[in-house]
């Protein structure tokens, strides 16, 4: 498999088997945004150089032998309202084009202390206000499923869920209020994650609401999504809104269990407790059928647990 389509967890994977480098892997991407950013607009920055530079350096902490964390070495591309110290800090506004962001948020630090290489910062809806994607001073991201019209990827994470459909980035950051992950994820075939309120710290990114406002990770597979809330959750004194006195999952890729609750039992059972466990392995059939059942209004809305949704990006047709 070329690297541009691997997710997460297959590009660790490969670099824990010495199968390729870091600098292999951002040198590719960086090709594929060169060739392909024009038209799909996904990035307002990209940090070719800095990219490259932290690429030989995790290869040469690799090549130490030390342990290094499960995303160490991997790249990642931000939602333009986290906070990045020196750098343009844009909000998806034209009248901030030019600001230079005085801190760096909870967001980067995190995932920057994991390894993760930032590839650059992407755009989005104005002030994070809108769900369709379109931003007409700064540029709408063109939803990369068809390359003939502009079509929009949702929003408010709209250059997030492009850049990561598009496999100009493996995983990338969004944030999401009213919608702003879920709606680019499912514009565009992607699994994402509206987390708790406060699991994930808000400090150094723009707000739109603070009340309602939260971090989350836009990944191909359920198990990135789940490195990446391990990275990033847990609490902050700097943001007030964490979860105080909560314990956190240290790992929240072992919570994937591969179960889930059908539409139909669901349903049937929705006055009963769904604490009994319902076992269904995953399959692509299977999520075809459950999605024509909630189609025909026989059903609930599609309900599930973590480890079932999401998977279907293996499924769909690649972007051209």
């Amino acid at each position: 498999m070329v690297l541009h389509e691997m997710t997460l967890t297959e590009l660790g994977a490969g670099l824990a088997a010495k199968k390729f480098s870091s600098r292999e892997i951002v040198d590719v991407l960086l090709a594929r945004i060169e060739k392909a950013d024009g038209k799909l607009h996904s990035f307002v920055e990209v940090y070719a150089k800095e990219a490259k530079d932290l690429a030989d350096a995790a290869d040469k902490a690799r090549a130490s032998g030390f342990p290094l964390p499960a995303l160490h070495g991997l790249p990642v591309a931000y939602k333009d309202l986290c906070d990045i110290k020196g750098r343009v800090g844009t909000g998806g506004s034209k009248m901030w084009e030019k600001r230079i962001a005085t801190e760096t948020s909870a967001t980067v630090e995190r995932l920057t202390a994991a390894g993760m290489i930032p590839l650059g910062k992407l755009h989005m809806v104005e002030f994070a206000f809108g769900g369709w994607g379109t931003n007409p001073l700064m540029g709408a991201p063109w939803n990369p499923w068809d390359l003939k019209t502009h079509r929009t990827p949702g929003g408010s994470s709209s250059g997030t869920g492009d850049a990561v459909a598009a496999r100009l980035t493996p995983a990338g950051i969004g944030s999401d209020t009213g919608g702003s992950v879920r709606i680019p994820c499912s514009f565009n075939g992607l699994v994402g994650l509206k987390v708790t309120f406060g699991r994930i710290s808000l400090h150094g990114t723009m707000l739109l609401s603070w009340t309602l406002d939260s971090i989350g990770p836009m990944a191909r597979s359920v198990e990135d999504c789940a490195l990446l809330l391990t990275a990033l959750a847990g609490p902050d004194p700097r943001d007030a809104a964490f979860v105080a006195g909560e314990a956190v999952d240290p790992d929240f890729a072992d919570d994937l269990m591969g179960e889930g609750v059908p539409l139909e039992w669901h349903a049937h059972r929705k006055h009963e407790s769904l604490a009994a466990p319902f076992t269904w392995p995953w399959s692509a059939e299977r999520h075809v059928q459950v999605m024509r059942h909630s189609e025909s209004g026989e059903g609930l809305a599609p309900t599930s647990r973590r480890a079932t949704w999401g998977r279907t990006a293996h499924d769909l047709a690649r972007p051209a």
